[in-house]
């Protein structure tokens, strides 16, 4: 698969080893998330998406952007998170052949909708967290010679990062992720990385 990218986990781990460090500096305050829900936006953006049909040599490119959501979530306790979200963004779109060449293009919109389970490793207003989870990931477009093209398709991810509770309604979180989406009759899964920041109210 083309779109393969070993480097990327590197990076992941190398920020969450940043975020450790860091907090392991800043002065350490219990944190006040135990038992509330929490509301929040995000932004951020994601990188191409690109996947391969040898069966019909063709090829799919749908180019990374920016773009937004919200959320909500659960803490059971100071260290887990449960939280669902959407993340809409517009994008352009190609068709093109396994050689490179381009046959069509067009927009397409592309909503996440995830399950996540983060992990906070400290307790305290500022930690480093891990999250994991699944969802899907949809597809609605059209090409410019009109020709509609959609499908919903099933996504997972991994991702590293910090939050910061301000006080105690307010929360800021910073993630990296690596996404997976299997498109359907594509070769392979198809790989994607991002990176979102949030704003939120705890109550």
């Amino acid at each position: 698969m083309k779109n393969s990218k070993p480097g990327r986990p590197t990076i992941v781990i190398s920020v969450f080893l940043a975020l450790c460090i860091t907090s392991g500096i800043c002065a350490a305050q219990e944190a006040d998330r135990k038992g509330k829900f929490e509301f929040f936006g995000l932004l951020g953006g994601t990188d191409k998406i690109e996947t391969d049909f040898s069966d019909i040599n063709r090829s799919i490119k749908i180019d990374g952007g920016p773009g937004g959501g919200l959320g909500v979530g659960y803490n059971f306790n100071n260290n887990l998170n449960l939280n669902t979200s959407v993340f809409f963004s517009e994008r352009d779109l190609e068709r093109k052949t396994l050689s490179g060449t381009i046959l069509v293009e067009g927009d397409i919109d592309v909503l996440i909708w995830e399950i996540n389970l983060e992990y906070s490793l400290l307790q305290d207003n500022f930690t480093p967290i891990l999250t994991a989870g699944l969802g899907s990931t949809d597809f609605d477009g059209k090409y410019d010679t009109g020709v509609a093209v959609g499908e919903t398709d099933f996504s997972y991810n991994i991702g590293a990062g910090f939050r910061w509770d301000v006080s105690k309604k307010w929360f800021l979180k910073a993630i990296y992720k690596s996404n997976w989406v299997e498109i359907e009759d594509a070769d392979d899964s198809s790989r994607f990385d991002g990176f979102s920041l949030s704003f939120g109210y705890k109550f």
